[in-house]
């Protein structure tokens, strides 16, 4: 059991936590769904009847959705972390605690690495208008070369499983020791 000091700050660190997971996975499906609509189905090709304009803001969407996943990721971990360390006491009784951080743990290296491709993209672009401050050909090879990817496209993929499993995780809440029966107190 959480000591009662400590409950109000676990309440924030979790709210941090579901609110954060809430938008990251949201603004990556979203992300995901932008990024590979600029493809024809099946392929690695652009869409030949999509102008360079509609490119650069297809890719510009991308961006700008990948520094609200990569926000809301940073929320995500610390939201994590700090309930993972107020509830020590109870990882003994309840293992799906203990498994969902080392979930998220697994993720860190592999978002990281994604936040830093993103932030490459960030570059590109002027964030205050969104237009475009390289050539729309410098727009092309930069964002083919993330999308096609293989390794990039694996831990997005991964991570988005790994966040999934930890959100079942907190709803079927597995390896949870219910709390023993105390024996009717005596009454005078």
């Amino acid at each position: 059991m959480i000591p009662l000091p400590f409950r109000p700050l676990l309440k924030v660190f979790l709210s941090l936590f579901a609110v954060g997971g809430v938008i990251w996975l949201g603004t990556s499906l979203a992300r995901m769904a932008i990024g590979f609509d600029a493809f024809v189905p099946g392929t690695t090709t652009l869409k030949d009847a999509q102008s360079e304009a509609m490119l650069v803001h297809t890719v510009w969407l991308y961006t700008l959705l990948g520094g609200w996943a990569g926000w809301s990721y940073a929320a995500t971990v610390i939201g994590g972390t700090g309930a993972f360390l107020l509830s020590m006491r109870d990882w003994k009784r309840n293992g799906w605690i203990v498994m969902c951080s080392i979930l998220m743990v697994l993720t860190i290296p592999g978002q990281v690495w994604v936040i830093l491709q993103d932030i490459e993209l960030w570059g590109l672009f002027d964030a205050s208008t969104g237009l475009a401050l390289a050539s729309p050909e410098d727009v092309r090879t930069l964002f083919l070369q993330r999308m096609t990817a293989v390794l990039a496209s694996v831990i997005s993929g991964l991570t988005l499983l790994i966040a999934a499993t930890v959100l079942l995780l907190l709803v079927w809440q597995p390896l949870r020791r219910p709390e023993p029966l105390t024996p009717l107190e005596p009454t005078a």
